[in-house]
């Protein structure tokens, strides 16, 4: 949230672009958020591990405790029900 006494607030007046950019940036924050919600915890969970975070598969494993091939397949898994949930949306 922006108040308007807020510098950016003002800022995104000079530039119509960064403002178009910033509005829709925020839209699909809003609609991933959303679409992970719509799956399973765990799957959203390494989904966020892989993308946000930005861990490797090895890293994942150790951290979970899992070998890294199942957690390839987890995440091929959790990439297609995304991408499932994604497309239910927008239709």
């Amino acid at each position: 949230m922006i108040s308007i006494n807020d510098d950016r607030f003002w800022n995104n007046f000079t530039n119509d672009h960064d403002m178009e950019s910033n509005v829709l940036t925020i839209e699909m924050n809003k609609e991933i958020a959303l679409t992970l919600n719509c799956i399973q915890e765990n799957y959203k969970q390494l989904l966020l591990l892989k993308y946000e975070l930005e861990l490797s598969y090895k890293e994942m494993a150790l951290l979970l405790g899992m070998k890294e091939e199942t957690i390839r397949t987890y995440l091929f898994r959790a990439r297609k029900d995304f991408q499932k949930k994604w497309r239910n949306l927008h239709e």
